[in-house]
C-alpha cells in the first residue's frame, strides 16, 4: 500500500458529512426517516472515525432509535435543534448553534425549575452506652 494513500484509508464509503448532513439535521426536526435509512449509518461512521460516538448518550439513543424504528412524518423542533446544535459543536456543521429554544415560533419555552438551598432540621443525636457482654468460657480454661 502506498503511504499517500494511508489518510483516506476506509473513507470510500462515507461521503463527506456537507454533503448529506444538513438534510439529515432538517429530516430529523420534522419529517419522515425509514428504518434503516443510510445517512444514519454513514453519521455513526463519522462519529466514530473521528471518536465522538462514545461523547453522547443521547445523540446514541437517537441514532439507534431511528436506525431500528424510523421516525414518523411529525415536527420535532426541540430533538432537531439539539441534534443542530450538538453537531455544530463537534465541528460536523458550520455556523452557530442555536441557543435558545424560544427562537423556534410556535414552540413555548418550559420554565426552568428553581432549584436552591433549602433549610435542614438537625437533631442533636445522644450517644448510646452499649454494655459488653461477658465472654463464653471454653472448655480449655475450665
Amino acid at each position: 500500500m502506498r503511504i499517500g494513500a494511508m489518510d483516506l484509508q476506509g473513507s470510500e464509503n462515507t461521503a463527506l458529512p456537507a454533503d448529506w448532513l444538513p438534510g439529515l439535521a432538517k429530516v430529523i426536526a420534522g419529517g419522515a426517516l425509514p428504518q434503516r435509512d443510510p445517512r444514519i449509518r454513514q453519521l455513526y461512521e463519522v462519529l466514530r472515525r473521528r471518536g465522538l460516538w462514545g461523547r453522547s448518550p443521547r445523540m446514541r439513543r437517537v441514532l439507534r432509535f431511528a436506525w431500528k424504528n424510523g421516525l414518523a412524518p411529525r415536527q420535532r423542533p426541540r430533538l432537531g435543534q439539539w441534534f443542530h446544535r450538538r453537531l455544530t459543536r463537534w465541528g460536523l456543521l458550520p455556523g452557530q448553534p442555536v441557543t435558545r429554544v424560544a427562537s423556534i415560533p410556535g414552540v413555548a419555552r418550559r420554565p426552568l425549575r428553581r432549584v436552591g438551598l433549602r433549610p435542614v432540621n438537625v437533631r442533636r443525636v445522644r450517644p448510646v452506652q452499649v454494655a459488653v457482654a461477658p465472654r463464653p468460657m471454653s472448655r480449655a480454661s475450665r
